[in-house]
């Protein structure tokens, strides 16, 4: 579903690479424990009389069991406010509770974890606000097989980060005059490079600080080297010193000249804790602590082997191809019990080889916490001055690694970060200069899939929108098609990475051509547009008649997210109408082809209103079931109803059609109700038409319960009645009028003007397959037609063929939108 790097057979035993991978699928059991520290923002506004001090910032610490636990404790310790009354006019400060913060990075862990590939056992999160906020989140296990929740205060191996920490010393040790970048190592190591020979010249005297600290040095990466992962995996026992690291490359050589391209590599930021040393005369550990850890008061992180944490880090877990490289290794193979199926137990096996390897380059073990509060001080000026900042994030011409960090952009916004993969363990760590947000996370799990690196994204993101989400402006024009009429923000939770979302009422009109109101959703991306965006519009299923019904109630809905969240980050706006009815005044006119159409072309109006949306790109339209329907009456209606939108494109997902067909197959069975519902539906639209004459005067009251349920609560009431008792009719498309409204509302009786796809199960126990086979004959029949395709899923009912065809759905709307053209299955071309 996701990107990933293809993680190399050596990684396993002693890596300590920035890079890793990404993406899917589920955790279930999990344990939070957050603290969180808040300073509530003021809102000032001008009256006369009343001063407000807003009382110290409050502290909570909430404990989540399991979800098999139902115990959760909430603390709480607040000064009360103080209040000083004047005569003079003045400004009143009014404290507003702050946004959940802790609640929202809990939920774009949870639903981040839940995605794990094979399985991400557990993570902890730790985020600095500007205000001084921190808030601080673990979910998951730290043990899989004694089921130990992971807790805030877990120790975790950093890796790689390791080099942005032991950079900074290295550049304060510039500030102060001691160490030169573009001087060679030599000056300060000595020989120690030597006999580092490429073509016949050796480069160990021409290697400079600036190279090894940029990644220009040509050492090879040793975690990826065979030879040197299956040595080290026969002396898991003893402690690797970095002159081993270095010997190691030097037998290497250069992979090329020094200075001339970019490798990212371990090796270098060994030889910068070793010039650390030889400058200082003190251990690197040492260095680190007195230079970065005390001076910031942070006492959980650690630089082994020559220091220990109190505790041991969480268990570390290998997955996917470091699994498979650790079972097919004899001396890590000879510990069955580190087997657990999908992963590896890395903690079984003995820690002093895989914990000193890395050493400067990526042994550090800590708490997230102190992570994030290292990376926000290397740049307010606590342990930088301006000038080694700048020094800091100068990248090479080969890459946009700076010296020890890497720079880019994240979310739309500038990032300076570092991600560390050692075996058992994937963290990520970035400060976001933009907003004043650091950022640390690290899980136990390597490789982590979806990244952790995607999980800080999203949680950006997720704080971002939180921070600036705003209900729509209500349109000037109140009586335009589209205009947006009232407005509020939906809480994405968990996908609030994905952009932004609000629920919607909107301008629309009833078949009858009065002016109505209609309900739906509008998600679009956090950025304000630069140019027009895709639209993708969803008509909804079947969900019942009455207001209660409406699908925007029960939004945000993980499935429908996680549907759509594709062509979400891919920069798309998505809307989704309720259709007349539902959520708005009257009853829904439900299969009324008119009605639906214009519910799904009006919210795409109204989001073409919102100033920054850019709402205005490619249409394409997508339903399933009613919503197949729906889709089906907009590509055969697109030139009468919204001519001006640039609809490219339809999928229609199991489309009823064949209504004479279809009422026979449905009398008498789970389904029998959606009968009724048409009946009624039809007749709220149609002025003729008068259900409750046609219905046995002894069910009629029955008629009512319509509106007090949907769609179970009416399959409950009406499914039990024999149709034949039910209504006083033999054939309802016997009676002129029913029929002549019944023919009007299927989907056989226009040409699509747009290209179509339907898609279908063959095991569909609600709108049989045959009837789009029908369908699609029907419809090539018809003159003029734009391209028609048809694509059946075998094994598939009504539900589960969505599913199936989701990536065949999202392909087929990605190629409308580049303008990539239609198959034309009625034998007429492209």
């Amino acid at each position: 579903m996701r990107r990933h790097h293809v993680v190399l057979l050596a990684i396993a035993l002693v890596g300590a690479a920035c890079s890793g991978s990404t993406p899917e699928r589920v955790v279930p059991t999990t344990t939070t424990t957050t603290t969180t520290t808040t300073t509530a923002a003021p809102t000032t506004t001008t009256t006369t009389t009343t001063t407000t001090t807003t009382a110290p910032p409050t502290t909570t610490t909430t404990t989540t069991a399991p979800p098999t636990t139902t115990t959760t404790t909430t603390t709480t310790t607040a000064a009360p406010p103080t209040t000083t009354t004047t005569t003079t006019t003045t400004t009143t400060t009014t404290t507003l509770p702050p946004p959940d913060w802790e609640g929202i990075v809990t939920e774009v862990a949870d639903v981040w974890l839940s995605e794990g590939t094979p399985v991400t056992p557990g993570v902890s999160v730790a985020v600095l606000l500007p205000d001084g906020t921190e808030v601080l989140v673990a979910r998951g296990l730290a043990d899989l097989v004694a089921e130990v929740p992971v807790a805030t205060d877990d120790y975790f191996r950093i890796g790689s980060i390791s080099k942005t920490i032991t950079s900074v010393a290295m550049l304060q040790l510039v500030s102060e005059g001691l160490v030169d970048l573009d001087e060679p190592v030599a000056t300060y190591v000595g020989d120690l490079l030597n006999g580092y020979v490429l073509d016949g010249v050796d480069y160990g005297n021409q290697v400079t600080v600036r190279q090894v600290l940029n990644h220009t040095d040509g050492f090879a990466e040793y975690a990826f080297d065979l030879e040197f992962y299956l040595l080290m995996s026969t002396r898991l026992e003893t402690v690797v010193e970095p002159e081993e690291i270095v010997d190691w490359a030097l037998s290497r050589g250069p992979q090329y000249v020094p200075g001339t391209s970019y490798s990212y590599n371990t090796v270098g930021h060994n030889v910068v804790g070793l010039i650390i040393e030889s400058v200082t005369g003190q251990p690197a550990h040492e260095v680190l602590r007195e230079r970065i850890f005390d001076p910031l008061g942070l006492d959980d992180i650690f630089l082994p082997p020559a220091e220990e944490p109190p505790e041991s880090v969480v268990h570390g877990y290998a997955a996917t191809i470091l699994k498979a490289a650790l079972d097919a290794i004899p001396a890590t193979a000879s510990y069955p019990e580190a087997d657990l199926g999908d992963v590896y137990d890395i903690s079984v096996v003995p820690q002093e080889a895989i914990r000193s390897a890395g050493w400067t380059g990526g042994s550090i073990e800590a708490q997230v916490a102190d992570v994030a509060r290292t990376f926000r001080a290397m740049f307010d000026g606590t342990l930088l001055d301006d000038a080694a900042v700048t020094k800091f994030l100068t990248t090479s011409e080969f890459s946009d690694y700076g010296l020890g960090i890497s720079v880019g952009t994240t979310a739309g916004t500038t990032s300076w970060s570092h991600g560390g993969g050692v075996p058992g363990f994937r963290s990520h760590a970035a400060y976001y200069p933009d907003h004043d947000i650091a950022i640390a996370v690290s899980a136990n799990v390597l490789p982590a899939d979806p990244d952790v690196g995607e999980l800080a994204e999203r949680i950006l993101g997720a704080l971002l929108n939180e921070a600036e989400l705003e209900p729509l402006p209500a349109s000037e024009d109140s009586d335009a098609l589209g205009a947006i009429l009232d407005s509020e923000p939906v809480d994405l939770g968990g996908w609030l990475h994905l952009g932004k979302a609000w629920r919607v009422v909107y301008r629309s009109q009833a078949v009858n051509g009065n002016p109505i109101e209609v309900t739906g959703v509008i998600i679009a991306p956090a950025e304000s547009a630069d140019g027009p965006r895709p639209v993708l519009s969803i008509t909804h299923g079947t969900t019942g008649l009455a207001d209660a019904c409406a699908p925007s109630l029960e939004f945000p809905n993980d499935y429908v997210l996680g549907f759509i969240a594709p062509l979400l980050e891919q920069g798309w706006v998505v809307v989704a109408t309720d259709y007349e009815g539902l959520g708005g005044p009257g009853l829904h006119p439900y299969i009324v082809g008119e009605s639906e159409a214009r519910g799904a072309f009006d919210i795409v109006r109204a989001a073409q209103k919102v100033p920054g949306l850019g709402a205005d790109g490619p249409l394409v339209v997508w339903g399933h079931s009613q919503g197949g329907h729906a889709a089906m009456h907009v590509a055969e209606r697109w030139t009468d109803l919204a001519p001006e939108l640039d609809l490219v494109g339809v999928a229609a997902g199991a489309p009823p059609s064949q209504f004479p067909l279809l009422s026979t197959f449905l009398r008498g069975g789970d389904f029998q109700g959606y009968l009724t519902m048409a009946g009624a539906g039809l007749a709220a639209a149609y002025d003729e038409l008068d259900l409750a004459s046609l219905v046995a005067p002894e069910y009629r009251s029955l008629l009512d319960e319509l509106e007090n349920g949907c769609t179970g609560h009416i399959f409950d009431v009406f499914n039990p009645i024999p149709y034949e008792d039910l209504l006083t009719v033999d054939d309802i498309f016997a009676l002129p009028e029913w029929n002549a409204r019944l023919l009007e509302n299927d989907t056989n009786q226009r040409p699509n003007e747009v290209p179509t796809i339907i898609l279908h199960g063959d095991e569909d126990e609600q709108i049989p397959v045959a009837s789009s086979e029908v369908l699609l004959a029907q419809l090539c029949a018809l003159e003029g037609h734009a391209p028609l395709e048809r694509r059946v899923y075998p094994g598939t009912n009504h539900g589960s063929s969505v599913v199936a065809y989701q990536d065949d759905l999202i392909a087929w709307l990605e190629a409308r939108v580049a303008g990539d053209p239609a198959l034309d299955q009625c034998g007429s071309g492209a």
